[in-house]
């Protein structure tokens, strides 16, 4: 598929499940700066040991309240967002990243990469637009809670940047970025880690290169790899929504008062089945819950 093929495709919003390898993004991050994980995830009903199980989801609403932790407990003056996002590497994110990785041009990659973006640990929408000689990627945070938007979009935009440099670092530079955040104290950080500066208080958030990249084959395609990465993508997005039901009304409950960290028990009684029953009906989802 082309670009332009995706301008007009639908893509979704943010409350669904992410892998948990980059739940452990975040985790580290805030270990690495000298948090206990236990106060990393206070208050999200993620256990410390579903952080290594590689098949396990974890809601987005959960990831939220680690988000939110985060910056509690390491303040605004630290670079949350871009730190997070530049670890947020193509191999984080499994065969979705695999599937961008064996592309064969750079245009192919976003296709394939918008087209299962719920692979992803994205909160914002990502809208691709063509105008001349810029192709750019427009970050859409209307819908984000207000408290974590600017994070939350930074997240997304170092974690573009990232898998750009991941797919042909040389070959693929930022031709501009836009935020519409004013500038935070750590602004010079963009231009270290990414080569770019952003122009703070625009209209839109958005993230642009040059069009003609997007014809530029990648070092790593093959077609092979890239048409098994994208069949497992979608037999991972199609058992994400059958066996996602009940991680739903549990994420509804949490999201519903989230500082209370309801019980198995009380959760279970909620719902009119025993705790066993849920915790079971969770785990074959790949979800884990403890208060």
């Amino acid at each position: 598929r082309t670009f332009e093929a995706i301008l007009t495709a639908k893509l979704a919003h943010w409350d669904f499940v992410r892998p948990v390898a980059t739940t452990r993004v975040l985790v580290d991050v805030g270990v690495e700066q000298g948090l206990a994980v236990g106060q990393c995830l206070g208050g999200s009903g993620v256990c410390a040991d579903l952080l290594d199980k590689p098949d396990a989801t974890v809601a987005a609403v959960q990831e939220l309240r680690i988000v939110r932790n985060l910056m509690r407990l390491l303040g605004p003056d630290f670079p949350l967002g871009i730190e997070i996002g530049r670890r947020y590497h193509a191999t984080a994110y499994g065969v979705w990243g695999f599937a961008l990785m064996s592309s064969a041009t750079f245009g192919d990659a976003v296709s394939v990469g918008l087209r299962y973006l719920q692979l992803t640990s994205t909160f914002c929408e990502i809208r691709p637009t063509l105008r001349g000689d810029d192709a750019t990627l427009v970050i859409d945070d209307r819908d984000l809670p207000g408290d974590v938007r600017d994070v939350l979009v930074e997240i997304t935009v170092a974690a573009l940047i990232t898998l750009q440099f991941d797919l042909d670092a040389a070959n693929l530079p930022v031709k501009r970025l836009a935020l519409k955040m004013k500038p935070p104290s750590y602004a010079g950080r963009f231009r270290t880690l990414f080569d770019a500066t952003p122009e703070f208080g625009a209209a839109h958030n958005a993230l642009t290169v040059d069009a003609r990249c997007l014809d530029l084959k990648l070092p790593q395609r093959n077609a092979l790899t890239r048409r098994r990465c994208e069949d497992e993508c979608r037999r991972v997005l199609e058992r994400h929504r059958r066996c996602d039901v009940w991680a739903w009304r549990v994420r509804r409950q949490l999201a519903g008062d989230p500082a209370r960290g309801p019980t198995m028990d009380v959760l279970a009684s909620d719902m009119g089945v025993s705790p066993r029953t849920l915790r079971r009906r969770l785990a074959k989802g790949g979800t884990d819950y403890e208060t």
